[in-house]
């Protein structure tokens, strides 16, 4: 059974330490700090810092695409050089297997 004394319990405020009242909605729309005439809310904090992580992404992602497109030569000549190592290496590879036989070893 209820009593009256856990309903006002219930329906009593929430106060903080400085002793102002703690709103019972969505911590999203909580106000943080004060910036000029702005209140500050976590919802604001969320989008700001979301914006300014995609620029910083989009800044690298261009600045490592603008560096493979001014590198592209010298990146195809050591993609050839490399093919032509592999595939001298693995036919040496092949060649000196072929020198032993099952008896041989």
């Amino acid at each position: 059974m209820i009593n009256n004394n856990d309903l006002e319990h219930k329906n009593k405020a929430k106060v903080n330490w400085d002793n102002e009242t703690i709103s019972r909605g969505p911590w999203i729309d909580t106000k943080l700090f004060l910036v000029g005439s702005h209140y500050v809310t976590p919802k604001d904090l969320f989008i700001s810092s979301s914006i300014i992580i995609a620029i910083i992404l989009s800044i690298s992602c261009l600045t490592c695409l603008i560096i493979s497109y001014c590198r592209r030569k010298a990146i195809s000549e050591a993609a050839r050089r490399m093919t032509f190592l592999i595939v001298q290496k693995s036919f040496w590879l092949s060649k000196s297997l072929r020198r032993f036989t099952v008896s041989q070893i």
